[in-house]
């Protein structure tokens, strides 16, 4: 009885680590940090335009933001060329500065997304080691960025791919014909 139970779990782990080692798999993380703090209020702004010592400009602003009835020192300074008027580049340093009070004492809420998306699709494996002859879906072969759509040649609908390939120490870009032989079946007819 535990030699059979044995035997049937390494069957199915051999059969999970084939389907899983022929599989293509993207990783897609996604983090979203919402503030739920609003500026009701503004007062008092300073701002002084200083040179620098690299020959730029600096905008320097300090003012008073109320939030939820509690008033807050907010400063920021922003740094540009010189060449556009420094009411732009006040304005950036007011952004800043509520950027950075805001920040310093609102509540976040932190919603993380982490999605891994695997294909195990053959029809959508692309091909390696493409030579004329090679049979595949339409979907194994990567699209020319120039020569979009299909045409017709001897009454069969052709298209375009590119395929590279890595030679000694550099990468070599061929581009070649394939055309639909069977519906969904398509032949590499030509590369070069």
């Amino acid at each position: 009885m535990l030699r059979r139970y044995l035997l049937g779990m390494m069957i199915f782990v051999g059969f999970i680590s084939v389907s899983f080692g022929s599989q293509q798999c993207v990783y897609q993380s996604r983090t979203v940090t919402e503030h739920s703090t609003t500026i009701s209020e503004r007062t008092g702004i300073t701002r002084a335009v200083v040179p620098t010592s690299n020959g730029n400009k600096k905008c320097m602003v300090n003012f008073s933001v109320r939030i939820n009835d509690e008033w807050h020192m907010a400063t920021g300074e922003w740094e540009w060329s010189g060449s556009a008027p420094h009411q732009q580049a006040c304005a950036k340093a007011v952004s800043i500065a509520e950027s950075d009070v805001i920040s310093r004492i609102s509540q976040r809420d932190v919603s993380s997304e982490h999605v891994l998306i695997c294909n195990d699709d053959e029809k959508y494996t692309e091909l390696k080691n493409i030579t004329v002859g090679t049979v595949g879906s339409v979907n194994q072969f990567r699209p020319h960025p120039d020569r979009h759509g299909t045409f017709y040649h001897s009454g069969a609908t052709c298209r375009w791919f590119v395929d590279s390939s890595f030679t000694g120490n550099d990468i070599r870009q061929y581009e070649g014909v394939i055309c639909e032989t069977k519906p969904g079946k398509w032949v590499v007819v030509d590369k070069f």
